[in-house]
């Protein structure tokens, strides 16, 4: 599915991902996971195609490398809204449609309904994890092959929380591959199939959670023993 090998990402002296290789595969929920300014933004933005001049190394999306065409097979959500607080949903999926040819909003028009979110509504009258979903719906109404999402949950209270994960297993697909990066360690760990940790540009570890957790131990307690 998607294959990085070799990838060293360097602003001037300073090496931002260092020697980073990882397979992404079909099928997976995949937390990537690290302290702040660990190289995770940078690791999503190269995957998207978004930053290029690489130090060294590629990323292929179906053994294809990056390009314009295979950038239509992501969906992004970025951590901060980006859609226009005064537009309403419908507005939004119209753009969306418009946008992205791969984006099916009648799915959208039936994922607002099922969380009572009024197509006439604007965005800027919804509460900040009601908001929250409106972009993940859009993001999810698309038919992508890797979805990459950025602090998904990040301000919204517990039952937003739990609604949004809710949301994220229901849409996700056996031909698709999902990339998380949270903060919210407890909150994430029952979606995930696998972990990556990330230090310091480096992707040490990429193992399924079954292998790092246990009965008495979660996820936040295995990310301390390695990160301290």
């Amino acid at each position: 599915m998607v294959d990085i090998k070799n990838l060293t990402k360097a602003y001037g002296d300073s090496i931002a991902l260092d020697n980073v290789n990882l397979h992404l595969q079909k099928g997976k929920i995949i937390g990537l996971l690290g302290p702040n300014g660990s190289g995770k933004t940078t690791l999503m933005k190269v995957i998207l195609g978004l930053l290029k001049q690489l130090k060294s190394g590629e990323v292929l999306i179906n053994g294809e490398k990056i390009s314009d065409s295979s950038r239509n097979f992501i969906a992004y959500l970025p951590d901060k809204n980006h859609i226009p607080p005064e537009w309403s949903l419908q507005r939004a999926c119209e753009f969306y449609a418009d946008f992205f040819s791969d984006f099916d909003i009648q799915k959208a028009h039936r994922l607002f309904k099922d969380f009572n979110l009024p197509l006439q509504a604007r965005l800027k009258s919804l509460s900040k994890g009601n908001q929250e979903k409106v972009s993940l719906i859009l993001t999810l109404s698309r038919n992508a092959l890797l979805y990459i999402l950025d602090e998904p949950i990040a301000g919204v209270d517990p039952l937003a929380r739990e609604e949004i994960f809710k949301l994220i297993l229901q849409n996700h697909r056996s031909d698709s591959t999902t990339l998380i990066s949270t903060h919210l360690l407890l909150d994430v760990e029952h979606i995930l199939d696998e972990v990556i940790f990330i230090s310091y540009g480096n992707a040490f570890l990429h193992k399924p959670l079954s292998e790092i957790t246990s009965p008495t131990k979660n996820l936040n307690e295995a990310f301390k023993e390695y990160f301290g």
